[in-house]
């Protein structure tokens, strides 16, 4: 009996799980209320008082950078052999798009806010 193969460094995250922490991580750049956007809230309110479009484009950006994080591990997903992690980052990459169309639109709301 042969001795199971330890995983090498590289392999620390499987291409399927990299597409289920994608579809994750896609996900919650849809959200608009959670804990990141209070840490940007926080951000912003250090030194006092901050505008309300500063937030929002803020809190666009935040949402665009989770989406591109996103994008990036269902890339891994999507090269895998495995079915299910092609499924998974497929779906990532259509939620993960979506986070970023809603993060360009709070960002432009934003925009057209502090005008």
């Amino acid at each position: 009996m042969s001795e199971p193969q330890q995983p090498s460094q590289s392999d620390w995250l499987t291409p399927t799980a990299a597409g289920i922490a994608g579809l994750v991580i896609a996900g919650l750049s849809m959200l608009s209320n959670g804990t990141w956007l209070l840490a940007v809230q926080a951000w912003l309110n250090r030194n006092g008082s901050s505008a309300l479009s500063d937030t929002v484009i803020l809190s666009g950006i935040a949402q665009a950078v989770l989406a591109a994080g996103a994008l990036v591990l269902a890339r891994r997903a999507l090269a895998a052999p495995l079915g299910t992690a092609r499924h998974l980052g497929g779906a990532t990459i259509v939620v993960g798009l979506l986070g970023l169309g809603v993060a360009g639109l709070t960002i432009l709301a934003g925009i057209a806010g502090a005008g």
